[in-house]
């Protein structure tokens, strides 16, 4: 998704700057890399996004109950949050208003 037609400051003509550019992205089942391109084509910075885990969650103390000793911990990880498909439907839109009544004037041309 390209930039506009201006920038924030004046750009340098090698492109030795950050007012236009591009992100580059490789994606990997564990990583996602982002690299900022200049216009010149220097790459001005790389950041690296890591998969994030959700934390377990304890189901006795969840409920309420105290684990036995003798159990197996036992854990179940967080629910994902409804997609927006998923989600409730939106509340039927409001029906239009009645038509406003017509004057004597109108009806009678």
């Amino acid at each position: 998704g390209g930039g506009g037609i201006t920038s924030d400051a004046v750009p340098d003509r090698e492109g030795d700057d950050d007012q236009y550019g591009f992100f580059e992205l490789t994606l990997s089942k564990e990583v996602i890399e982002i690299q900022a391109i200049s216009h010149g084509g220097f790459v001005r910075w790389t950041s690296f996004l890591r998969q994030r885990h959700p934390a377990p969650i304890d189901e006795d103390a969840e409920s309420g109950h105290k684990a036995d000793s003798d159990k197996a911990e036992s854990h179940k990880v967080h629910p994902r949050p409804p997609s927006p498909h998923e989600m409730a439907p939106s509340p039927a839109p409001a029906p239009p208003a009645p038509p406003v009544p017509a004057t004597e004037h109108e009806l009678n041309g």
